[in-house]
């Protein structure tokens, strides 16, 4: 790994936001910890590198994971900037910024 590539590894994991990024094939290129943290998915899951694995773990956290799917499929086709609250079965409510 490059010096440069080590530190903005570490500034994302760093950053009080939880970040996820995705490649055009669905594959997790990054997920920082405190995303992990956020969604409750377990380690095994973000090491699969598999966008499938990982909408399908969260998929069952969410009161409407239909629409979030939409969405999510709906962002993959665009170039549109999103902002959506999300919520979840165990009462918890977060903000999802999405930038393709």
């Amino acid at each position: 790994m490059l010096a440069s590539e080590s530190s903005l590894q570490g500034i994302l994991q760093s950053t009080a936001d939880g970040i996820l990024a995705v490649s055009l094939e669905n594959k997790v290129l990054f997920a920082n910890e405190h995303f992990a943290e956020m969604w409750k998915i377990p380690q095994e899951v973000i090491s699969s590198k598999d966008d499938t694995i990982l909408l399908q773990y969260v998929l069952d956290q969410l009161t409407n994971p239909q629409d979030f799917l939409d969405k999510v499929q709906e962002l993959y086709k665009s170039q549109l900037r999103s902002f959506d609250v999300l919520y979840f079965k165990d009462g918890r409510i977060l903000s999802a910024y999405q930038n393709p």
